[in-house]
């Protein structure tokens, strides 16, 4: 979760997948595991720049220099 000076709200999801890459030495297989970044959802949130965000499991908490807080209950589909 990120947000920007223009009171909106960014959420991420993370996907992992397996990239195998030849060992060079003994010939043998080696995995690793690559983290990527896409994008699920934009908010507008606020009025004004988010100044704090705070999560716990699926809630949001975020606050900006309108003087208001949210909360917010987070679900990812897909």
């Amino acid at each position: 979760m990120t947000g920007d000076e223009q009171g909106m709200l960014f959420l991420w999801r993370m996907e992992r997948t397996k990239v195998c890459a030849l060992h060079h030495l003994f010939d043998l297989l080696t995995h690793k595991l690559n983290t990527q970044w896409t994008l699920a959802s934009i908010v507008q949130a606020h009025g004004k720049a988010l100044t704090s965000l705070s999560t716990l499991g699926d809630i949001v908490v975020s606050g900006s220099s309108d003087s208001v807080v949210k909360v917010w209950e987070v679900t990812i589909s897909g």
